[in-house]
């Protein structure tokens, strides 16, 4: 497997786009506009050069709905350098084969400072890569953020 950041004009973006539409497909466009020059993609490819997935690393905050919900645990960690990942998805048919896990562990690596969003089903899998809750469940809905 490969990862790789890419440009959001790459071919490989539109292979990425089109999972995450499908687990966002209100929200993922708006954001694309919205954010569009501060978001840098990272895709994950098998051998065959498939997309498998990816996610979005950024220094602002993607997500509005997560940024008034959580608005001052945010922005302390923003003041502490950390970085903002979104739409982390892989494809359906991919899933619990370690992909999302050797996605995160290398975005990880590349970026120690990370913080996210998340449900409270799916921090488990995020807290065993490190990242710890650092907010309060607000509308089902959690901040977590890595230790450098």
């Amino acid at each position: 497997m490969d990862i790789q950041i890419i440009s959001l004009n790459s071919p490989l973006f539109h292979e990425f786009s089109e999972l995450a539409r499908k687990e966002w497909p209100k929200d993922f466009d708006i954001d694309i506009k919205n954010f569009r020059e501060n978001l840098t993609p990272l895709i994950i490819q098998d051998d065959q050069k498939k997309v498998l997935g990816g996610c979005f690393v950024s220094n602002c905050i993607v997500n509005e709905t997560s940024a008034a919900k959580h608005e001052s645990v945010i922005e302390r960690i923003k003041t502490q350098g950390y970085k903002n990942i979104s739409y982390v998805v892989i494809a359906k048919k991919n899933r619990n084969k370690g992909i999302g896990k050797f996605l995160l562990q290398e975005v990880i690596e590349k970026y120690p400072r990370l913080w996210l969003s998340s449900f409270p089903k799916t921090a488990p899998f995020y807290e065993k890569l490190g990242f710890k809750i650092i907010s309060d469940i607000k509308d089902g809905e959690l901040i977590m953020a890595t230790k450098p």
